[in-house]
């Protein structure tokens, strides 16, 4: 790590639901404030930005662990082995939000 750093790749956040996540997004884009990746890793989605001193920040959202695939040993698969580091499909996430929002404005 440079001098005067974390030393960290970055800190993740985990939101209760997807809603909540889709909320988080929301507001963050509302707020002007870059987002620099989006993932869908099958366990879990994540959101990818920095902090006002480059400190980079994970916030994610897990499936329900009975979603999550194992490998015949027991363990997790893993991203890479099934390719499934998708793109997270953010503007279906945003739709959540405003759905979310218009139920509670009723």
């Amino acid at each position: 790590a440079p001098a005067r750093a974390a030393g960290l790749y970055h800190f993740a956040l985990n939101y209760p639901s997807r809603k909540d996540l889709a909320n988080a997004l929301k507001r963050l884009l509302q707020e002007g404030h870059p987002i620099d990746g989006a993932a869908d890793h099958t366990t879990h989605l994540a959101l990818y930005l920095r902090d006002p001193d480059g400190n980079g920040i994970e916030l994610a959202w897990d499936r329900d662990p009975s979603f999550w695939t194992y490998m015949t040993d027991g363990s997790l698969t893993l991203e890479k082995v099934l390719g499934a580091n998708q793109l997270l499909d953010v503007e279906a996430l945003l739709r959540e939000a405003d759905e979310e929002e218009r139920q509670q404005d009723e």
